[in-house]
């Protein structure tokens, strides 16, 4: 992935709109405007490390899901399954695994409640493994709309009087809880209510503090946690629902987004094979009844070193416009529970220098994400009203030969050599941000070093060779 500072300063990505104001448009002409079009977000393999990518794949191999979706939350459901058995340390802080995250997309063809499905599944099986084990079913919500109600599903025994009567109540002995919320959107508009407290509960149950609020009866709280969260919502509406306040105020970096569109049209999906599942099964319950007992996760030597010498300095030394950093923030924190998951998923005591470049695979599609959805979203509604325009580019493509076809081939003969007053090479970068976001995508798009710049080559995916590459 080319540098982020080279994104920035090379797309505009509307950074002068996040530090709060718009530049003019820029033309090709006076120099200011560059032809640099972001491609959407793409999950570099190592990320689906051993069996969670064996899993992936084989949820994705008959049917539309999302890969990159499916693991997320094959993760997060594992996460919530193994509880506070497992942990790691940063400096005096003792950390359990709660992971957070949003699978962000196209409406409807983004497949985020598809990729679900086959991880739900997973899960009800190595229940009924573990069952007479001692594993208890995990709690879920679909659904959050106030702090309270979250609270009130893994509440701590409390008591209260009504005139001469006391009433007790014995709370939650299991503190386990996956939110699986397929509308977050909703999350966040209830969140921008006055006197709301979600925003803030959900904060504190990243955290791992005491969850507490008043309401009209008893101060509840809840003690001793464990939750974790993963939703789902449209690209278009993260960026109209996320408040200023929510992008600013370290609520929306607790949640790594993580982009989702489909790849490929299956009319006749066909369920993941059974045995198949069976083994899938019996790995994660060896895996969740094994990190039962490990504790503290660790680094061995080798992912140690690696984490000093390269990542942790590459991640510290990264710069941000406010905004893109603000969403970006807990990234170290992030890279370390996804690395001791993916380990602990991998049935390993230790976190291994694999497992630490797979966690860092997940945040660099995290970067992808939220520079693709919060830097051409607002463009990108613009050039969906203008299919029309799209479908020509293609067209032109394919005239141009259809393969490796230089953005600036294309923008030329799109506005016949910027001479054109009704189109111009504004219009045709913003159009090729649109088709980006196509599922199935309709072109490939290869960027390549030209004079020290990065430029676009468009190629029709029916054409294209990885090979090639």
């Amino acid at each position: 992935m080319a540098d982020l500072t080279d994104f920035i300063s090379l797309y505009g990505q509307g950074a002068a709109a996040h530090q709060g104001g718009r530049k003019k448009a820029a033309t090709a002409e006076d120099g200011e405007f560059s032809e640099y079009v972001l491609p959407r977000p793409v999950l570099h393999e190592s990320a689906l490390h051993g069996m969670l990518g064996r899993m992936a794949e084989a949820a994705c191999s008959n049917s539309e899901a999302v890969p990159a979706s499916v693991a997320i939350h094959i993760l997060a459901r594992f996460a919530a399954t193994l509880g506070r058995k497992a942990y790691i340390e940063i400096g005096d802080h003792r950390r359990h695994l709660r992971m957070f995250a949003l699978i962000v997309g196209p409406t409807a063809k983004g497949r985020k409640g598809t990729s679900s499905e086959m991880p739900n599944r997973l899960f009800e099986a190595v229940e009924r493994n573990l069952c007479p084990y001692g594993l208890l079913p995990l709690e879920k919500l679909t659904a959050l709309s106030t702090g309270e109600g979250l609270i009130q599903k893994v509440r701590d025994p409390y008591s209260w009087t009504t005139g001469d009567k006391e009433h007790n109540d014995p709370g939650v002995l299991d503190k386990r809880l996956l939110c699986d919320i397929s509308e977050f959107a909703g999350v966040l508009a209830q969140g921008r209510r006055e006197g709301a407290t979600l925003s803030t509960v959900l904060r504190d149950a990243f955290d791992g503090v005491m969850l507490t609020t008043p309401s009209a009866t008893a101060f509840r709280r809840a003690s001793d946690t464990h939750v974790c969260v993963v939703g789902s919502v449209p690209e278009t509406e993260i960026v109209k629902s996320l408040n200023d306040i929510e992008k600013t105020n370290g609520f929306a970096n607790r949640f790594p987004m993580f982009y989702s569109a489909r790849t490929k049209i299956v009319p006749s999906p066909k369920p993941t094979d059974p045995m198949l599942m069976a083994q899938f099964a019996q790995h994660v319950s060896s895996a969740l009844w094994e990190a039962a007992s490990i504790g503290l996760v660790e680094m061995d030597d080798d992912a140690q070193s690696l984490w000093e010498t390269t990542l942790y300095a590459r991640i510290e030394d990264q710069t941000y416009p406010e905004l893109i950093g603000s969403l970006l923030g807990r990234r170290s924190l992030h890279t370390m529970i996804f690395a001791a998951l993916i380990a602990l998923f991998d049935r390993k005591s230790k976190i291994n220098a694999d497992h630490l470049l797979a966690a860092d695979a997940w945040m660099e599609y995290w970067e992808q994400t939220v520079l693709f959805v919060f830097s051409t979203a607002e463009s990108n509604e613009k050039a969906i009203k203008d299919k029309a325009l799209q479908d020509r580019l293609v067209k032109m493509i394919d005239e141009l030969g259809g393969v490796k076809v230089s953005h600036s081939a294309l923008a030329m003969k799109a506005t016949n050599k910027y001479q054109r007053r009704d189109l111009t090479a504004v219009d045709v970068k913003r159009a090729m941000e649109a088709l980006q976001r196509e599922s199935p995508p309709r072109i490939h798009t290869e960027t390549m070093t030209t004079a020290g710049r990065p430029a676009n080559y468009y190629t029709l995916i029916d054409l294209y060779d990885a090979s090639d590459e």
